[in-house]
């Protein structure tokens, strides 16, 4: 049996299937123009998990709008985002918005991807009051909670916007998170497990305007 990766400390020992070539510096001298490169390697990921992450595909103006209904643990649900929210920071200069029910969760996405990223520079500077990463490119991923309705106010989305475990996110919310991404039609992901057959995560579960990943049939995989 296998079980998804869950230590993002170990980010860098696995097979890499995708590279990103990163701007570290850049200056002019007469007409040359010389670019400092680093390559980044993002790890190989389960089947459920790169599904996923192909039909992004890392477009940050894709508009796509995706629904994943997970199991409560062990699928890998946050490690997909943590990759993903890396892939769509490295790519190009953007701003990535990751939102949980409760901050503490959201802390430890935060702690995740700045160790992931710590040994291999690509961090600017990670603010633990603002909650906000900063990348080398001055991309950023922005963490925020649903616990109070004004922790998204004057944010704009333009890379990649998640609502991680959206069936305890007040209703209210989501309607007011889902606006973010409308400017620069970002993709957006709503990830959970379905508590009742109700709500906007079920309703999105069975619209036609979201694209469903169903998880369950791979449950047997992950333990």
């Amino acid at each position: 049996s296998v079980k998804p990766e869950t230590d993002i400390s170990k980010i860098y020992e696995f097979l890499p299937y995708i590279t990103f070539y990163v701007k570290l510096a850049s200056r002019k001298l007469g007409a040359l123009i010389i670019l400092i490169m680093k390559t980044i390697k993002l790890p190989k990921l389960y089947e459920w998990q790169k599904n996923v992450y192909d039909y992004l595909n890392v477009e940050h103006n894709s508009g796509k709008r995706i629904v994943i209904k997970s199991f409560r643990q062990g699928s890998g649900k946050t490690f997909l985002c943590i990759c993903l929210l890396i892939a769509f920071a490295l790519k190009k200069k953007c701003d990535s918005i990751y939102i949980t029910p409760v901050l503490k969760q959201a802390t430890q996405t935060f702690n995740d991807i700045v160790l992931a990223c710590s040994k291999g520079g690509l961090i600017k500077y990670a603010n633990k009051s603002s909650y906000e990463i900063t990348f080398i490119n001055d991309s950023k991923i922005i963490f925020r909670s649903s616990e109070a309705d004004d922790s998204i106010r004057s944010l704009h989305c333009s890379g990649l916007l998640v609502l991680d475990e959206q069936v305890f996110q007040n209703q209210s919310f989501i309607y007011k998170a889902l606006p973010l991404a409308k400017v620069h039609k970002c993709p957006v992901i709503l990830i959970s497990t379905p508590l009742t057959a109700e709500g906007f995560f079920w309703d999105a579960c069975n619209s036609p305007d979201w694209k469903l990943f169903d998880w369950s049939k791979y449950v047997n995989e992950c333990f």
